[in-house]
């Protein structure tokens, strides 16, 4: 049986914030019903930290609001979530959500998205991205 990773990419000022609180919130309640929406090494109530060990790979350097005491890597970040969630068999849909996907990685770093994403056994991969009216964005501006 096949499951389900969620993939949430943004983009920013689309409530990113308030759909990650909601999410975090709710973490335990999506665990009684089969689904995760883990924790990760920063971030609390998003999975930054996968972003921040893709970034430098397209940027020469760390993403910014990243912690500066420690590194991000692939090694690090994403390795130990790809072998959890190929080992789990209690959750049936996985939830990952940072709208910095979308606005921080360039071409190396997506591919390199493409490639982990790949290293996934037996899951549907679907992707979310909500957009926003620029106009309606610089309206909140003035």
């Amino acid at each position: 049986m096949s499951k389900r990773l969620i993939l949430h990419i943004g983009a920013e000022k689309t409530a990113t914030t308030f759909i990650q609180n909601y999410f975090s919130v709710n973490r335990e309640n999506y665990k009684e019903q089969g689904m995760l929406y883990p924790k990760t090494s920063f971030g609390e109530h998003a999975q930054f930290s996968l972003v921040a060990a893709l970034h430098e790979l397209d940027h020469g350097f760390g993403l910014e609001f990243a912690p500066k005491d420690r590194e991000f890597s692939i090694e690090s970040e994403w390795k130990p979530l790809i072998e959890r969630l190929n080992k789990q068999k209690k959750f049936h849909t996985v939830l990952l959500s940072v709208e910095h996907f979308s606005s921080r990685l360039k071409e190396k770093g997506l591919e390199k998205l493409s490639e982990l994403l790949g290293e996934l056994i037996d899951y549907e991969i679907e992707i979310i991205h909500y957009f926003r009216r620029q106009d309606d964005f610089f309206s909140i501006l003035v």
